[in-house]
């Protein structure tokens, strides 16, 4: 075993430019690990590049904006409350 560290070379550098992962396309590395991402809806963001290539990054944040928008859209009768008092009332 040895009494060094590994250490890791240039090799291990994966370039992500131009890849999409989601809705980011990676434009540029801009610190080490970090790279600047170009969202669908125009936002740029600095995100680290094994959360874009593990999946855990898909966007600027906002798809999670969406997925909570659609999540929070009432069952669409207007008399307020669930579906269930609305039938029950009428």
């Amino acid at each position: 075993m040895p009494d060094h560290p590994i250490k890791r070379t240039r090799s291990d550098f994966v370039d992500l430019t131009g890849q999409a992962f989601g809705r980011l396309v990676a434009e540029s590395r801009v610190d080490g690990r970090k790279w600047l991402c170009r969202c669908s809806c125009g936002n740029t963001k600095s995100i680290d590049g094994s959360s874009l290539r593990s999946g855990d990054t898909q966007s600027c944040g906002c798809l999670h904006a969406e997925i909570m928008v659609a999540r929070n859209v009432s069952h669409g009768l207007t008399f307020g409350g669930s579906p269930t008092r609305y039938i029950h009332s009428v």
